[in-house]
């Protein structure tokens, strides 16, 4: 089953566990447990795609655009525990979505089409929300489904599936 791991699956593992992690980013927001339960969250979902790009690394069937997510998705989880509480709120929001916009552009200009331009739109849609993030930041799980998880799905679907 390992060996039969693929870029495609990979993929749709970045797009739901993205999707996923932003919607209960908003769920969450909207409770008094923010604290404690986003980190804990992003950090198990996010071992899911983080781990099968590490195995295709492994078993030599890598891509250096995954390796490139996996460290930036692992630095920010670092620099998020590593937060003082104080800033942690605007670290969830701010941080996350800002690593978005030059993340989806480096993809855009790394990708073949047709998949660069939904990267690219991925990118501009992230900036242009920037300044309704900064603010309301509870919007941000909200704007990030759309213009960060779908995209990967969209992707997926239309060319990789």
């Amino acid at each position: 089953m390992i060996e039969k791991i693929e870029e495609s699956h990979l993929l749709l593992s970045w797009g739901i566990t993205v999707a996923l992690a932003w919607t209960l980013t908003a769920v969450i927001g909207a409770s008094n447990m923010f604290g404690y339960l986003v980190m804990p969250m992003w950090t198990v979902l996010m071992l899911i795609p983080i781990g099968m790009t590490v195995l295709l690394k492994y078993l030599g069937d890598s891509n250096r655009l995954f390796d490139m997510w996996a460290v930036l998705v692992t630095v920010l989880m670092i620099e998020n525990f590593l937060t003082p509480d104080i800033f942690r709120f605007y670290s969830y929001f701010h941080l996350w979505f800002i690593a978005a916009v030059p993340g989806f552009y480096y993809t855009s200009k790394k990708i073949p089409p047709p998949s660069e331009k939904t990267y690219r739109y991925g990118a501009i849609a992230s900036a242009l929300a920037l300044p309704l993030v900064f603010y309301r930041p509870l919007l941000a799980p909200l704007l990030a489904v759309p213009t960060q998880g779908i995209p990967m799905l969209y992707d997926w679907y239309t060319v990789h599936r």
